[in-house]
């Protein structure tokens, strides 16, 4: 069986330190802010509502993990936010070496098999 998904990447200006801008996401529009931490050396996302207002602030991007995982946000559209990569990035990796998704819930519900058959084989294309 073969999946093909089409989660969002979110475009990014790792040569900026804090960048906005406006995503559709689900048909809603949401501000995504993200900004470097030259201290911890790492990015951090934030995320503002329709109307400007922010409903999520600097959660730490650490690969393989998603910043938004457990929270119930409201204004934000169902779905899930995940980040690909490896740890140890440094500024210039954003958008290449590590990398921002956003999926819908219906594209992490279509991942999880009905039934699992068997020997498990995976095939990566």
């Amino acid at each position: 069986m073969l999946y093909v998904f089409m989660p969002v990447a979110i475009v990014t200006f790792p040569s900026q330190p804090v960048f906005s801008q406006v995503v559709t996401l689900a048909n809603t529009p949401i501000g995504i802010i993200l900004s470097w931490n030259s201290r911890m050396r790492s990015w951090y996302l934030s995320i503002d509502n329709a109307a400007g207002e922010r409903i999520l602030t600097a959660q730490r991007l650490s690969p393989k993990a998603s910043p938004t995982a457990g929270l119930a946000i409201e204004g934000l559209p169902a779905g899930q936010f995940t980040v690909q990569g490896n740890d140890g990035y440094g500024q210039g990796a954003l958008g290449t070496q590590l990398t921002l998704w956003f999926w819908t819930n219906a594209e992490i519900t279509a991942l999880i098999p009905a039934e699992i058959d068997y020997p498990l084989t995976v095939e990566i294309v």
